[in-house]
């Protein structure tokens, strides 16, 4: 899968510093920034590229630094507005030069270097922008006013650029931690008015303060753990799926879709793809009949010319006969099941694989079928068509991993989506769920949501180093 481009602002500590480790960990590329570089050292060391930059620079100052960027790594998919202080004291006693300096660097910094990268970021029409805020966003605090009211305006501002860049394919996301283990509260990070008023001794603005200074490295909150949930899990990706109007297509679009994923959903049904997704944010949709070449190359093409690249491919749609003997079985029935669930992938390969190996990588999750590793009578030719799909799976990993390219299979159980009668051969009855569940370990028939959970993990990064494998999804049918 193609690595991702990060810019984040504040590395030299807490959020930012283990955000940038998260991401390279990752294999991504990170640009980390501070106003001292020499604190970087550690980020540099770990793979990161450093610049030393203040978000109180001049808006030309950071365009520039803004074009140098993209120019090095060819575009940015996410940048994470990190920078930002504390500043404790009552609001009278806070000079109009110490509120000036805390809105400079928390309100004013994250807006001029947003304003900086827009322009690459609607021309790339894709992108990520995560806007720190805080906890204290939510509500004033006594002795932190004007802190508060910083976070309020990075919340507002974030919340008007979500609504104003949905349409250009950016998404923006407001980020506003409780309370961490960071270094926010430690003397230097957190600065406290210069003008004191002894009339404010024992108050609750003191009192608060008191609390804050006790509170220093024993917040309940992990930094570390915290950096891993600052985005989706499928953030700045681009995926396909096809089958999406119902069923597992559906279940894999939503998810994906909700982690921060751009998909195309492609269908036979015009209809029905409209009435799922036409409020549905990330996702595009299209007709199209996996088993036509120039139907793939439409899907493949849109996919490019809306958000630049491919990084996830999910084959779902599939189709069946009846469940019956085999002789039985008509030769149009035996060539849809083989040109639905096998040449769709067939043709799928050759409209995305080219586009994946320009992006240098991806993952082809192939949806098969427990069928394919438990066959039975009654549905040969389909069972046939899964294990072939399934052989594909395994074949591609193997010729296409040098390419970074993952290629695997999700071979579920039957789903109560209305094709109970088809695969089984009886009334979809209670008597017969419960005969046909009798032989499942985990005594259930899959869920839509057990395939995309699957779907979702063989499509991230969390599963970087697995391909080639058959990921069972059956309850231990298959046992």
């Amino acid at each position: 899968m193609s690595s991702r481009v990060w810019f984040i602002t504040g590395c030299s500590s807490g959020f930012g510093q283990e955000l940038a480790l998260e991401a390279l960990s990752r294999g991504d590329i990170v640009v980390a920034t501070a106003r001292n570089k020499d604190k970087l050292k550690s980020l540099q060391d770990a793979g990161a590229d450093t610049i030393e930059l203040d978000v109180k620079a001049t808006l030309d100052e950071l365009r520039d630094v803004a074009s140098r960027v993209v120019h090095s790594h060819g575009r940015l998919d996410i940048l994470v507005n990190n920078a930002g202080y504390g500043l404790q004291g009552t609001v009278e006693e806070i000079k109009h030069e110490e509120t000036m300096a805390q809105f400079e660097t928390n309100v004013f910094g994250l807006l001029n270097v947003t304003r900086a990268f827009l322009p690459h970021l609607r021309s790339q029409k894709s992108g990520v922008i995560a806007n720190v805020s805080s906890i204290a966003a939510w509500r004033g605090s006594p002795g932190l006013g004007i802190y508060a009211a910083s976070k309020w305006a990075a919340s507002a501002i974030n919340e008007t650029l979500h609504h104003e860049l949905a349409e250009f394919g950016i998404r923006v996301v407001s980020i506003e931690p409780g309370y961490f283990r960071s270094k926010f509260l430690t003397p230097g990070n957190a600065l406290k008015a210069k003008h004191r008023l002894s009339d404010y001794n024992g108050t609750a603005a003191r009192r608060n303060e008191e609390k804050f200074d006790l509170a220093d490295q024993s917040q309940p909150g992990s930094v570390e753990k915290g950096a891993k949930g600052f985005e989706g899990r499928l953030d700045g990706k681009v995926a396909i799926v096809t089958g999406a109007a119902s069923g597992f297509g559906l279940a894999i679009t939503q998810l994906f879709a909700s982690h921060g994923c751009k998909v195309v959903a492609t269908d036979l049904h015009e209809g029905q793809l409209h009435q799922q997704y036409s409020t549905t944010k990330n996702v595009t949709t299209v007709t199209a009949d996996v088993t036509n070449t120039n139907d793939w190359e439409k899907v493949a093409a849109l996919a490019v010319g809306e958000h630049g690249r491919i990084d996830i491919l999910v084959n779902n749609a599939g189709t069946s006969y009846r469940n019956k003997p085999t002789l039985n079985v008509t030769e149009n029935e035996f060539d849809l099941v083989m040109n639905v669930n096998v040449k769709s992938i067939f043709l799928s390969v050759g409209a995305v694989v080219p586009r994946m190996i320009e992006g240098r990588g991806g993952s082809i999750i192939n949806v098969a079928s427990v069928g394919a590793i438990r066959p039975r009578g009654g549905l040969v030719w389909y069972s046939a068509s899964k294990g072939a799909a399934l052989t594909a799976s395994k074949a591609l990993a193997s010729e296409y991993g040098s390419e970074q390219i993952r290629v695997n299979a999700i071979c579920p159980l039957l789903s109560g989506t209305g094709l109970f009668e088809a695969f089984v051969g009886v009334s979809d009855t209670p008597e017969n769920r419960r005969s046909f569940t009798q032989n499942v370990p985990l005594g259930r028939l899959t869920d839509p949501q057990d395939v995309a959970n699957a779907a979702l993990y063989l499509a991230s990064d969390d599963s970087k180093f697995v391909t080639g494998i058959a990921l069972e999804v059956d309850g231990g049918r298959a046992i």
